[in-house]
């Protein structure tokens, strides 16, 4: 049985020769910047802190979990299913955004392609019990005062106002998830249940993520040690 997934489609993919490709377009947080960062949010009584917790412990697009509701969340089976995604539409010459029921990898022709439940480790349930607490009827898991889903830019805006209270560089949402594929390499996972978990269509894409020297070790105790 997956330690780390359960997806609804199966990939085929060869992995043989795999070597994480140079750093040339995503730059990803180091282990000690995670760590203050951590201690920062921790601190903070927000849900812009806490979408960014839990976005520290999967490796998820923020538009994915900006889409997260309670019913794709089991904390019984501390698991949740990742199937759709906060977009930004032009609609009549304005920028609008959307809940769309597909993840990215599925945006054209097959819309099942990057759905995928993942499981929670301790960090993980800790943040989703709180928010329940905090919101425990709203529609999506994350919502803004007004009652709508947090936007990535406001997000990102909030990473900024943290990392500088931590002391350390700023990197966006996008870099976490980097970090993240990062970290999953390091503990020695199967890239090709990162691929899956990461909600991939190509494994090119995963390996592209990497920023480790090493990416072919399989170990499967991973998540309370990785994120």
């Amino acid at each position: 049985q997956n330690d780390i997934i359960e997806a609804n489609v199966a990939l085929s993919v060869r992995t043989d020769k795999l070597i994480c490709a140079p750093e040339n377009s995503h730059d990803a947080y180091t282990a000690e910047e995670i760590h203050k960062l951590r201690e920062v949010l921790e601190a903070e009584d927000d849900v812009y802190a806490r979408i960014i917790r839990l976005d520290l412990c999967l490796v998820v697009r923020i538009g994915e979990l900006e889409a997260m509701k309670w019913e794709d969340v089991d904390l019984e089976r501390r698991t949740v299913r990742i199937h759709a995604q906060i977009v930004k539409r032009r609609r009549n010459g304005k920028g609008t955004f959307e809940y769309v029921q597909h993840t990215k990898s599925g945006k054209y022709g097959n819309t099942e392609l990057g759905k995928r439940k993942l499981k929670l480790n301790n960090r993980a349930m800790d943040v989703l019990r709180e928010q329940k607490r905090l919101n425990p009827s709203g529609e999506f898991v994350f919502m803004s005062r007004n009652g709508t889903p947090l936007l990535t830019n406001k997000v990102n805006d909030h990473i900024k106002r943290y990392c500088a209270q931590a002391g350390i560089r700023y990197l966006s949402s996008h870099s976490i998830r980097v970090s993240n594929i990062t970290s999953l390499f390091d503990h020695g996972v199967a890239p090709t249940k990162i691929q899956v978990a990461a909600g991939h269509s190509d494994i090119r894409t995963t390996n592209g993520y990497c920023r480790s020297e090493i990416c072919d070790e399989i170990d499967p105790e991973i998540l309370e040690k990785a994120l």
